[in-house]
């Protein structure tokens, strides 16, 4: 009796295992739906799932860059009709070449010890794509760029760039990261670039509001099982929420608005008190590890169709670098040519080089105490 119930137990376990493994096979994982945490595109290629930020860059990864963007967001919010093919041979030859370039402490570019030598002036780069440097190599993006302007400018003082960009990063993320980053590689410089993805739409909550959830966690394993997969393609969910198109706002308002970007909704992925405070407690945070605070506001060409810069943020300060002060010093036929093809945020090659000086000038404007402080202590001893 007791053979024939392990016999029937290990042919039904059998079964299943072998359904499970052809049903994984010939059925692919579903799209991710618009309102699920993270996204199916954040936990994959350079990207890998964390409890705390949600996403984080994964160590040691440097595959080609395969994430084209092809459309202005207006375009894809107005569902316009795009020959995307054609755009993708256009867009393509943009980024040749390009790698992720994780490093294998999980930052991007050359991997720098937590230990810092002596003499030397430690900048910190922390932001989204922005910053990580979308679609152009590590060595080409304004963090590296700055490092090597400042050792022309100060030839007796040795400068470290660490590359925290992480994509699709907002404020309360950045924020979570410093908290982590700043005890262990004890900065003198802290830019932090944020304010684009905080005004994109919510996905159901604000960010603070998703915390790591075992049932949650249990949920997304057993939709990604191969008979999960057959019962969604059979039974499809519904989706509850309003299309993104019924809550974006129009050009006039995004003048008048915190956020400056088309997909602002009803509910933003942080909002504007939260990205003041977050923010602060960046500030402060940097105040506490002996670091000086840099705020970094990025700007957007052609959003909603207007072929002209715009700020992503209304927000001002004493140490706050708005980039479209940067940019719009420059003729308007050029504009263009700051930021990659089809693309109203992420910086191109000569955009990167630009933003770099005048990176560079704010800093001898607003904080060349830290970079002439370890020249003078090395000339004492």
């Amino acid at each position: 009796m007791k053979k024939n119930i392990l016999f029937a137990a290990v042919t039904v376990i059998s079964v299943l295992a072998l359904s499970e493994m052809l049903l994984r096979l010939t059925l692919s994982p579903l799209p991710a739906r618009p309102f699920e945490w993270p996204p199916a595109d954040m936990t994959k290629h350079g990207l890998m799932a964390d409890e705390t930020l949600f996403w984080k860059l994964r160590p040691d990864y440097d595959g080609r860059w395969r994430l084209f963007k092809l459309a202005y967001t207006h375009e894809l919010v107005s569902r316009q009709t795009i020959d995307w093919e054609a755009r993708k041979r256009l867009v393509a030859p943009t980024y040749g070449g390009v790698t992720w370039q994780v490093n294998h402490r999980g930052f991007r570019g050359p991997l720098i010890p937590p230990e810092k030598r002596e003499g030397t002036v430690r900048i910190l780069f922390i932001g989204s794509s922005i910053t990580f440097g979308w679609g152009v190599r590590a060595e080409e993006a304004f963090p590296e760029a700055v490092r090597r302007e400042l050792e022309k400018i100060y030839p007796g003082t040795s400068f470290e760039s660490l590359n925290a960009g992480v994509p699709g990063y907002a404020s309360y993320q950045g924020m979570r990261y410093l908290e982590i980053i700043l005890p262990q590689y004890k900065p003198d410089v802290v830019v932090a670039e944020f304010g684009v993805n905080d005004g994109t739409l919510a996905t159901g909550r604000e960010d603070k509001a998703w915390q790591p959830d075992l049932l949650n966690e249990i949920r997304l394993r057993l939709k990604n099982t191969g008979w999960a997969r057959l019962v969604l393609r059979v039974f499809p969910p519904r989706e509850a929420h309003a299309p993104i198109e019924d809550v974006k706002q129009t050009y006039d308002e995004a003048q008048r608005s915190f956020y400056r970007i088309s997909m602002t909704g009803t509910r933003t992925r942080v909002s504007p008190a939260d990205f003041e405070a977050n923010l602060h407690r960046m500030a402060d945070l940097c105040r506490k590890h002996g670091a000086r605070f840099v705020t970094y506001m990025p700007c957007l060409y052609n959003e909603y169709g207007e072929a002209e810069l715009i700020a992503s943020v209304d927000f001002g300060g004493p140490e706050v670098l708005s980039v479209d002060e940067i940019l719009s010093a420059y003729p308007q036929d050029e504009l263009q040519t700051f930021f990659l093809p089809f693309d109203e945020a992420h910086l191109s090659l000569k955009g990167h080089r630009i933003v770099a000086g005048g990176l560079v000038r704010f800093f001898r404007a607003h904080i060349e105490e830290v970079f002439t402080r370890t020249t003078l202590q090395e000339k004492v001893k």
